[in-house]
């Protein structure tokens, strides 16, 4: 991520929500993100997590006690580095946020610790899961299973 940022290193995030009287609309000012935002999906705890394709960040959305919407900030960075070009997004049922990189084929999982810090989590001597290339798509399976989808092989995983 840029030292020094300028409007064009942001992407944005809105929040559209229906009111009373039925119709839709844009709710509160644009959220600034990283730049391309690329993916979103909702945590298990409501707050909105977003992929940000040129910076290979993941960013987590929560509302402050004032019920402002933003962006969290994770120590002192407002996000999590993940393999290159995030494409996808899902939750896993136990709280946790998958993640797959387009161009490295991998798929990641961002964990909560003890302690209620973020980050990538490691399978052994690795932080990242082998796919098929250019991985599109996730989702939670009910059994807690995470599917992913790749764009150049037409196919599905586990």
């Amino acid at each position: 991520m840029p030292s020094a940022s300028t409007s064009s290193d942001f992407g944005t995030v809105q929040r559209i929500i229906q009111g009373q009287d039925g119709n839709w609309f844009v709710a509160g000012p644009a959220i600034p993100v990283d730049k391309s935002p690329s993916a979103l999906t909702t945590g298990k705890d409501g707050s909105i997590w977003v992929a940000s394709r040129d910076f290979g960040t993941v960013q987590q959305i929560v509302k402050d006690q004032n019920g402002t919407w933003g962006v969290r900030q994770f120590g002192d960075k407002p996000s999590i580095a993940v393999d290159k070009s995030p494409a996808a997004l899902t939750a896993g049922l136990d709280g946790s946020i998958w993640v797959a990189s387009s161009d490295f084929g991998t798929v990641q999982q961002i964990v909560q610790d003890q302690n209620g810090n973020w980050g990538v989590r490691q399978f052994g001597d690795r932080a990242s899961i082998a796919v098929d290339n250019s991985p599109s798509a996730l989702a939670t399976g009910k059994d807690g299973s995470i599917w992913v989808t790749s764009f150049d092989y037409g196919t599905a995983q586990k």
